[in-house]
């Protein structure tokens, strides 16, 4: 079976490569081959893209979930109940998708997936269950991270469910985006565009402020080394 799996891995990155979404080199020509609405998308606006464990390309777009297998596109929108996905995430169950309704399972296989709801979502801002899920981040021990807007977080072990809130300047901030990365020792760092940058203990469970800054625009981790980019680059050794 793992042969199997890797032969169709190689067959599926290469008919990528040359045929579906891949990018050649001919001569000093650059020759682009689009995945669009003519070929199979279900919308243009594509959110979030991840491969599974059989090589096959997940696509997350405003209009629902697609598979593509190299050559041809799948549409498997009818089995989520929001059509705007907007985030992936590999675990071991399979892959998670965060849309409006929440997160969906998606269990791949060689002829098919199955898929089937993980947690759903309210509408209700105050509601204990999730709102709008966005982002979403495995760390190494399996615990699942959600992202909400209004700085919401929320970390999903096992039947745990953990809400942590950042400080108001992050909250107030509706369009600010979280990100993750995990450090070493049980440290979980998270981020937000609007400038807040905090720290995740294990054994504290709570959220601890370490810096602001007057943005974040992404957040990358090297052993206990944080690399921030902003407005400038920054490097933070924990």
């Amino acid at each position: 079976m793992y042969m199997i799996r890797a032969r169709i891995r190689l067959f599926i990155l290469t008919a990528i490569l040359f045929h579906g979404m891949g990018i050649i080199i001919d001569a000093q020509n650059l020759h682009i081959n689009h995945l669009t609405e003519k070929r199979g998308l279900p919308s243009i606006q594509v959110r979030h893209v991840v491969q599974d464990d059989f090589g096959f390309i997940w696509i997350a777009c405003d209009g629902g979930l697609v598979r593509f297998d190299g050559h041809e596109i799948t549409n498997y929108s009818q089995h989520i109940p929001s059509q705007y996905g907007r985030y992936f995430c590999k675990t071991e169950a399979g892959l998670l998708l965060s849309h409006d309704a929440g997160i969906s399972l998606i269990q791949p296989a060689l002829d098919t997936a199955h898929i089937s709801m993980f947690m759903d979502a309210s509408i209700d801002p105050e509601d204990q269950s999730l709102y709008y899920p966005g982002r979403l981040f495995r760390q190494s021990n399996g615990a699942v991270w959600v992202s909400e807007p209004g700085g919401g977080l929320i970390r999903l072990q096992g039947n745990e469910r953990t809400r942590l809130l950042p400080e108001s300047a992050d909250q107030e901030n509706t369009d600010a985006k979280a990100l993750f990365a995990e450090l070493g020792q049980g440290l979980m760092a998270v981020a937000f565009t609007s400038g807040g940058l905090y720290l995740y203990e294990e054994s504290s469970q709570s959220l601890e402020k370490v810096h602001r800054f007057s943005r974040i625009n992404d957040l990358k981790s090297n052993g206990n080394e944080l690399w921030i980019a902003g407005e400038h680059v920054q490097r933070i050794e924990l």
